[in-house]
């Protein structure tokens, strides 16, 4: 935001402080001249006249006192002088009762109300001289203004609160969405928890299986060689017995008997030795199956072993993802909390942020919307002022054409453009200003785009949708809105120049400085670069002439930037 808005013309250059231009032009004295004037000496005018000059110093008094307290009815004594703060004490001690009964307060914008209304019931006063009428027109522009930047004022110190809201969600956004990413880390890892070593258990279990499956083939193998080596083991004792036997009866034998026994008995013994034979090789056959009847069962228990250590790790694996599950229900807890929850330790949640920032912004621009409305029946009054300040100068110009009044300063004043140039420049200042809170309301509603921009990924990180909605706001119609006060302010502006008359009048340089608040304002709230080039050199022209014009004017009001000189 420009320092044009935030520093608020109207403090940073003391002569557009409302009201003063009206303490050098209503004074009780101009309404008696005007209305002595050739041409206002009827009774009801004068009446009118004298009726208006009431209001127009009640109203400028309770300008001047505006947000003051004020003796209410019941206050205990008349007060028809003003009474020390002892005799005031006194008073109220006397009276022995609450003193806060006996005052009363309003708002400063509740006083200016009222200034107003008189104002505008003093212009509807029948019979009320046209010149009267334009003094009272400008008085009730000046309190207009002072409403105006009454209500700019607020907006100001609602935008001061709305800022620390808006940084307050930002910041909880980003924590919503840091623990959204976190929640993401942890899932995954608990995913990975929850897969870890499943495959592996799986194929340990079915090696398992499969070595069991090895083992029992492997035993039934050494089963079976075994019975089928005992039963050789038998054939062989037997046909050893019976080869034995034969041998030592052709022992005993003579003849050729003999010789057929002994042909029995090597007959005899080989079958044994065949039969030894065979189980020679069915012992091979049985050791070799006994081996691989251990190694199977090696291999069974070595399975069983990796099969317990992998599900050991299966059983912490899985702890680990309950503990992670745990983890991120409270991290979803807290991000509930944060997102729409009640207030939380160490801010605020999003929820709560966030209709504090839409309601701001929108206090803000009810203020602003209001400002800008008081601007505009200002520019109007003013209008009224300025065209009745013209008749008069016309006026008093034939007066001392024809020798008229030449002997009376007020009248020869009014024969000056001083006073008709000084309300343009003040119409000028109204544009100026009204552009300068349609750049607050264009400041609010990028403050509302940028709380609308944080929020929607807090939600969607819990899978919700935002509870509530951004006020309408238009920046487009916003900133064209200020780009034509703008341009009614640059008419007004060139109408009070070709005002301008001659000597060390104070117009000459207030022109300028206004300059200055225009292109300044204008460079703040366009979007063409080349525009808001070209206001920037405006500025600083306008800038260095009113310093020329008047140095003491830029003493400590920050009034240059860099780029102007």
């Amino acid at each position: 935001m420009s320092c044009g808005v935030e520093g608020c013309a109207a403090r940073r250059i003391a002569w557009l402080q409302p009201g003063r231009l009206w303490r050098a032009l209503g004074t009780t004295a101009w309404l008696i001249v005007w209305a002595g004037l050739p041409g206002c000496g009827h009774t009801a005018a004068q009446q009118a006249a004298a009726q208006a000059g009431r209001i127009s110093r009640a109203a400028a008094g309770l300008q001047q006192s505006a947000g003051d307290y004020r003796a209410a009815a019941s206050f205990p004594m008349a007060l028809t002088e003003p009474l020390s703060a002892m005799q005031l004490s006194a008073a109220l001690a006397q009276a022995k009762t609450n003193p806060s009964s006996y005052v009363t307060h309003r708002s400063r914008l509740g006083d200016l109300k009222e200034a107003q209304a008189m104002l505008a019931k003093g212009l509807a006063i029948p019979a009320l001289p046209e010149q009267i009428k334009g003094v009272l027109a400008a008085q009730k522009a000046f309190v207009e203004l002072a409403a105006a930047q009454r209500r700019l004022q607020r907006m100001l110190r609602v935008d001061r609160r709305v800022q620390p809201q808006l940084a307050a969600l930002q910041r909880t956004c980003f924590q919503v969405r840091a623990d959204a990413r976190r929640i993401g880390i942890l899932r995954n890892l608990r995913q990975s928890y929850a897969r870890a070593g499943v495959k592996q258990l799986a194929w340990a279990r079915q090696a398992v299986i499969q070595e069991k499956a090895q083992v029992q083939a492997a035993g039934q193998r050494v089963a079976a060689l075994a019975k089928q080596r005992a039963a050789y083991i038998r054939r062989q004792a037997q046909y050893n017995r019976r080869g034995v036997a034969l041998e030592n009866a052709a022992r005993l034998t003579r003849g050729a008997k003999a010789l057929a026994i002994y042909k029995r008995a090597m007959a005899a013994m080989d079958q044994t030795a065949r039969v030894t034979e065979r189980v020679t090789r069915l012992g091979a056959r049985w050791k070799l199956a006994r081996q691989n009847w251990q190694a199977a069962r090696r291999r069974l228990r070595a399975a069983k072993r990796q099969v317990r250590q992998l599900t050991a790790l299966r059983e912490a694996s899985l702890r680990l993802a309950r503990e992670e599950e745990l983890r991120i229900a409270g991290l979803q807890a807290a991000m509930k909390a944060l997102v729409s929850g009640p207030l939380t330790v160490g801010g605020v949640s999003v929820n709560h942020c966030l209709h504090g920032v839409y309601a701001g912004v929108d206090r803000s621009a009810k203020e602003g919307k209001k400002a800008l409305a008081l601007c505009a029946s200002a520019r109007q009054d003013l209008g009224i002022a300025v065209q009745q300040q013209g008749r008069t100068y016309a006026l008093a110009r034939r007066f001392v054409a024809q020798g008229l009044l030449a002997d009376d300063p007020l009248a020869m004043a009014y024969s000056s453009h001083n006073p008709e140039c000084l309300l343009q420049l003040y119409r000028a200042y109204t544009g100026i200003r009204a552009a300068q809170i349609g750049q607050m309301l264009l400041w609010n509603l990028q403050l509302q785009q940028a709380a609308t921009a944080a929020v929607p990924s807090a939600y969607a990180a819990l899978k919700e949708t935002v509870p509530t909605t951004a006020p309408a706001g238009d920046l487009a119609r916003v900133r064209q809105a200020a780009l034509a006060a703008l341009q009614k302010a640059a008419a007004d502006l060139k109408q009070a120049q070709g005002l301008l008359g001659t000597g060390h009048s104070p117009v000459h340089w207030l022109t300028p400085a206004l300059g200055y608040e225009m292109a300044e304002t204008q460079a703040a709230v366009t979007t063409d670069p080349s525009q808001r080039a070209s206001a920037l050199a405006a500025a600083a022209q306008y800038a260095a002439t009113a310093r020329k014009l008047n140095p003491f004017l830029l003493i400590g009001l920050n009034f240059f930037r860099k780029n102007a000189g």
